[in-house]
């Protein structure tokens, strides 16, 4: 513990965990009934707890001191016109503020100006491009507070990352028994993992190239496996994540757009089935098998789906427009890039559209007319007729009494029929391309 602050030496360390926990060609074998395997992942899982839990309060002390630091701008800012304030009272005659660029309101424009915008200028200073970046709000880093990882903290936390995808793929832990007898290390090591890796901004951790590339591959494992898991994070962490994907999906790199449109897809569908649900009212029982617990072939029910509602409202009141953010960045990539540099992975990123405009229908209203306003006069007739008939399947799903809404007691039905949906999709994309 007491070198958990030199990435110097805990860049070996975690990559020799990395290699220890990595069931490469099946290496890892453990006799039957043995426990050998779920001692080697709660071995693992706590030291990456431990290492991550370390890193994120030293995070933390650092934002507090920044935001402490803020505070005391504003105050003195505050202090400093009530004071000229006084003075012109007292004297009958106007007192200027000193003709200095950081003082009074220059001053307090310059500190409610740090944080996210702050961040998101010195990333676009340094020629990332900012196009495809979900807009968080200033609550999802911090209160208006962003503290970007350095470097080498960075590589620790991809190899942290890497460790628990070699972890969850291993297949030598029945990951259900951890639940089973109430033993955290599998929520908390994902969750630690999770939090010191999206601890800076998205576009500065998917910035780094292994870093996206392995943190992609995490979400997609856990949105397939442990959608309840990454739905039942807090807020600010959630939004965080939901960017860094939008990040991965407007990539031109495909091993990157495409792992981050499953994971979307993914958690789509769940909030579909969770609204649904709260729509019947019932306590049926869903034939869909719990990613946690596949061999034990147990069924997710109506109330698991509740409480993701609940989540889901949590998460919408933080952040509003995040799953409208992500539909309008799909739909403007499956219509408006070129034919060849889609041809690898089309169909993939437009599977998560049907459940999107589900979860988002205002948003597909609002790109419905933009997009179709954009179309020159030649073109507008043609492209309005091809796009009304493919999405004219969803009507009834995305209008609740006459008005635009979700209608979930339509989205079972609508989830059933995304095969055919995104097939007219993609032939609907080449078509708008060639006229």
């Amino acid at each position: 513990a007491s070198w958990h602050d030199i990435n110097d030496v805990m860049i070996p360390l975690l990559k020799l965990l990395s290699e220890i926990v990595y069931n490469r060609g099946s290496r890892i074998i453990f006799p039957p009934l043995s426990v050998g395997g779920l001692v080697l992942f709660k071995e693992g899982a706590s030291v990456l707890i431990s290492y991550c839990e370390s890193q994120l309060k030293f995070i933390y002390q650092m934002r507090d001191k920044q935001g402490q630091s803020r505070d005391q701008m504003i105050a003195t800012t505050v202090n400093n016109e009530n004071t000229l304030r006084d003075l012109s009272m007292i004297t009958g005659t106007k007192v200027d503020a000193p003709n200095d660029p950081l003082s009074m309101t220059a001053l307090r424009e310059a500190v409610m100006a740090m944080g996210e915008e702050m961040g998101r200028e010195a990333e676009k200073s340094g020629g990332k491009e900012n196009s495809g970046v979900i807009e968080l709000a200033p609550g999802a880093v911090g209160i208006g507070i962003t503290l970007d990882i350095d470097t080498k903290l960075m590589k620790c936390a991809r190899i942290c990352v890497v460790c628990m995808n070699r972890m969850l793929g291993g297949r030598y832990a029945q990951l259900g028994t951890f639940e089973l007898y109430q033993d955290n290390c599998l929520v908390g090591s994902r969750r630690a993992v999770l939090e010191l890796a999206l601890a800076g901004s998205p576009t500065h951790v998917m910035s780094f190239p292994k870093m996206a590339r392995a943190l992609v591959i995490l979400l997609n494992l856990l949105a397939d496996k442990f959608i309840s898991g990454i739905v039942s994070l807090p807020s600010p962490l959630f939004a965080r994540l939901i960017a860094c994907l939008a990040e991965a999906v407007a990539s031109p790199v495909s091993t990157l757009s495409t792992p981050a449109a499953s994971a979307i897809e993914y958690i789509a569908i769940f909030r579909c089935k969770a609204a649904a649900a709260g729509a019947s009212n019932n306590q049926m029982t869903f034939p869909v098998l719990n990613p946690e617990h596949r061999t034990r072939g147990e069924r997710i029910k109506a109330n698991d789906l509740s409480d993701a509602g609940q989540y889901f409202a949590a998460h919408d009141t933080a952040q509003p427009n995040l799953f409208g953010d992500i539909l309008v960045l799909l739909l403007d990539k499956l219509m408006s890039t070129s034919g060849s540099s889609m041809t690898n992975n089309q169909w993939t990123l437009a599977r998560p559209v049907l459940p999107l405009i589900l979860c988002a229908a205002d948003a597909f209203v609002g790109f419905r007319s933009r997009f179709l306003n954009a179309q020159s006069p030649s073109r507008e007739p043609t492209v309005r007729k091809f796009f009304d008939k493919v999405f004219s399947m969803l009507t009834p799903a995305i209008t609740n009494n006459g008005a635009t809404g979700p209608n979930p007691v339509h989205f079972e039905a609508m989830l059933r029929m995304n095969d055919s949906f995104t097939k007219d999709l993609c032939s609907f994309c080449r078509e708008i391309r060639q006229l």
